[in-house]
């Protein structure tokens, strides 16, 4: 874990001083982070990965700059072992509101604003998809809260699914599978 977390951190300071010395007084770019690069730097996870996800906000210069440089298949990426992927937000989907629920993650950056999504949030991102690793990766989070007196609200986790699908109806395969393993988690509870 300690090497994955270094990895990481070493990461996020080679894009903070490739972007430092390209922007103009005050900016700055907002990374919310998601995916098993999360519950390795804020939940203990032992997890490995190869990238390094965060919402794709809106197209950013900085953003752009960013993925053309450490993004997937770049020279930097191969040398730190992580790039980074923009994860188009309406994919997992996510649910309404997740901006202001994140937590800021303080560092030495000067560009970079790293942000850590809720718990229910981070959840509802892997149960669409709900590979082998997203279980996993509930899972985990699930006994992290556990162990730190944070048991999750099965009522808070219906609604954040409910506001994440707002626009999918019931009969619509996209949300009936995503309600299908959202039933097998509250069952995990």
């Amino acid at each position: 874990m300690a090497e994955m977390k270094a990895v990481i951190s070493d990461f996020l300071q080679a894009l903070d001083d490739h972007l430092a010395g390209q922007i103009q007084p005050g900016d700055h770019l907002d990374l919310y982070q998601l995916g098993g690069a999360v519950l390795v730097m804020h939940y203990e996870s032992l997890r490995v990965t190869k990238d390094f996800d965060v919402v794709d906000l809106p197209k950013s210069p900085l953003m752009q700059n960013a993925l053309a440089a450490f993004g997937k298949e770049t020279r930097n990426a191969r040398e730190l072992g992580l790039y980074l992927d923009a994860v188009n937000p309406s994919l997992p989907p996510l649910p309404s509101g997740y901006q202001g629920r994140s937590e800021e993650i303080k560092g030495n950056w000067k560009v970079i604003r790293l942000w850590r999504l809720d718990p229910y949030d981070l959840i509802i991102s892997k149960i669409r998809v709900f590979r082998t690793w997203d279980q996993a990766d509930i899972r985990h989070l699930l006994n992290e809260l556990e162990i730190r007196g944070q048991p999750l609200n099965p009522v808070l986790l219906r609604e954040r699914f409910e506001s994440a699908f707002l626009w999918y109806t019931e009969g619509d395969s996209y949300r009936d599978d995503a309600m299908e393993n959202l039933e097998r988690v509250m069952k995990e509870m």
